[in-house]
């Protein structure tokens, strides 16, 4: 009988490990702390707890944790890789398997650090112009990926995403984090980057940053004193069910997958999604990142490890109601 893809996908996975411990973006590259705390989760997301043929996923998940670990700087902040100290975005990245490993002995007091260093952060922001040419509202402090400038979607997700998984979902920058999300949704549906529009004209919706809001926001409806966002995650799956079935990037239908799987959107098709992709990645070199975002949109632990929503009512082929 034929392997299953995330048999094939984790086997990749694993072949692909750096020797100098963690990942890095491709095969023979340094190893980064995105690729390594991905891989991470991904090998976790995947173990059978009831599999002693499994302790090798769960070995290297924690070596990957230690990994990280070793990158920590002094502030706090988790560099990019041994030799890029800056900038610190990847902290988050780092937050998630710390969380997901558990055993936090072997790390010791790194993730109270991170998580320090992280809700110190925020965003370059503006004060308001009716002469600006974008329509977001640039006052609220997100995360940026390099310290001291503008907020985007990506960093602040995975920041609230890090937040909740350590149990700071209450805390006032999650709460700066939720605002922006909400800001920068588009009109149409989805979200991109972080801009709504340009001269009047709203922009397109890109289906990685689409997948990472709706993570960052799933759960969290009916929470007292929290705006409700069904409608926004409404528009968004609609736009994921409509552009996904034309997407084979690991990267993008892995997160979208992800999103759509929080928010309990998910239909049959996104299995026929994330074969495609992991078709069109098996015949490139091997992206530890993209293999580990579809095992986990793949897996029935990904959402929540990655700190969204954990799916416990069967999944339905709807959008959130």
């Amino acid at each position: 009988m034929a392997e299953a893809w995330p048999e094939l996908a984790r086997r990749r996975l694993l072949e692909a490990r750096d020797p100098r411990g963690g990942w890095g973006y491709r095969v023979g590259a340094e190893p980064s702390s995105e690729p390594t705390a991905l891989a991470g989760l991904a090998l976790l997301a995947t173990a059978d707890p009831a599999r002693a043929e499994d302790d090798e996923l769960r070995a290297a998940a924690r070596a990957a944790a230690s990994w990280l670990g070793a990158r920590q700087r002094p502030d706090g902040a988790v560099s990019l890789s041994a030799s890029l100290v800056e900038p610190g975005w990847a902290t988050a990245h780092a937050l998630l398997l710390w969380a997901a490993v558990g055993d936090v002995g072997q790390v010791g007091d790194a993730p109270k650090r991170a998580l320090a260093w992280l809700v110190a952060q925020r965003g370059k922001t503006y004060p308001r112009d009716t002469e600006n040419p974008l329509a977001h509202d640039a006052t609220i402090p997100g995360w940026g990926f390099v310290a001291e400038t503008h907020s985007w979607v990506e960093p602040t997700a995975l920041a609230l995403l890090a937040l909740r998984r350590h149990g700071l979902a209450g805390h006032a920058r999650a709460a700066d984090a939720l605002r922006l999300l909400r800001d920068r949704a588009l009109p149409t549906g989805g979200w991109n980057y972080g801009n709504v529009s340009v001269f009047g004209t709203t922009l397109r919706a890109a289906p990685g940053h689409t997948g990472q809001a709706l993570l960052a926001l799933s759960g969290l409806e009916g929470r007292e004193g929290l705006e409700p966002d069904g409608e926004r995650a409404r528009g968004a799956v609609v736009f994921l069910q409509r552009a996904l079935p034309e997407v084979r990037t690991g990267v993008s239908v892995g997160w979208g997958v992800l999103g759509l799987r929080a928010w309990n959107a998910s239909s049959a098709s996104a299995a026929a999604w994330l074969s495609a992709a992991w078709e069109r990645a098996s015949r490139r070199p091997v992206a530890p990142a993209s293999l580990a975002l579809l095992l986990l949109a793949g897996a029935p632990r990904g959402v929540e490890l990655l700190g969204g929503r954990s799916p416990r009512a069967p999944e339905a082929s709807h959008g959130p109601g």
